[in-house]
């Protein structure tokens, strides 16, 4: 089994020199680099700084991982109110609507979903990070009923998952993003995320051909039954 560590953007090289020391005494030569919560800009400059870093210590290269977040990402929450966080419990009836206007009714806790509940069926979904599951056992147009299978605390701007997806595309300046730093960086890997077929990979990877001019190897694994 080979170990890809995850190395994040950080301004203190002193302690990077020591991280990339300990791994290299390992024979660790792939890092990954997620290219999400920074700009362009800041993401080339960190991969390119830390290329010149362990060339510099070591005389060699090594491999890119690049953590996407193409071609699709997950569909968010937020609470009705403007909690940061609330708590709910098992067996606990609770309502998601994709309107933010939607009245609910007293005391019943209301996440606001921002995707088209049109053509789902009843089903068990994941909140947050695995934080609470619940079964969704009626839907309308503009809000569904479900029902908490365990105790949680969930906290505002996390994911809604399941077999049906509860997925988007990325949006076109994220995918731009994300291309251009392909593009500059040359990653020898790609991780996609949350692909539903084989034409969401086909299709994504046609774009870095046609932006990049080059193919990377590929990871990913497939979000729906």
């Amino acid at each position: 089994m080979k170990v890809v560590p995850t190395i994040k953007i950080t301004q203190d090289f002193e302690n990077m020199k020591k991280v990339l020391t300990r791994y290299r005494k390992y024979n660790i030569n792939t890092f990954q680099f997620s290219v999400t919560r920074n700009s362009l800009e800041e993401h080339i400059e960190f991969i390119n700084s830390v290329k010149e870093l362990y060339k510099k210590l070591f005389d060699d290269d090594f491999n890119i991982m690049l953590n996407t977040p193409c071609p699709k990402d997950k569909i968010r929450f937020e609470f009705m109110g403007r909690e940061e966080e609330i708590r709910v419990n098992c067996h606990e009836k609770i309502i998601l609507t994709n309107k933010k206007d939607f009245i609910c009714e007293e005391d019943i806790k209301c996440f606001v979903v921002r995707d088209s509940f049109i053509g789902r069926i009843p089903e068990i979904a994941i909140i947050g990070d695995g934080d609470l599951l619940i079964k969704i056992t009626e839907i309308k147009t503009d809000y569904m009923i479900a029902y908490c299978m365990n105790d949680a605390i969930v906290k505002k701007g996390k994911a809604i998952a399941s077999p049906q997806g509860f997925l988007k595309n990325t949006s076109d300046d994220i995918v731009l993003k994300t291309l251009e730093i392909i593009k500059q960086v040359k990653p020898e890997i790609c991780v996609l995320s949350y692909i539903e077929n084989k034409s969401d990979i086909y299709n994504f990877v046609q774009k870095i051909k046609e932006y990049a001019g080059y193919t990377p190897h590929i990871m990913s694994k497939i979000e729906s039954k």
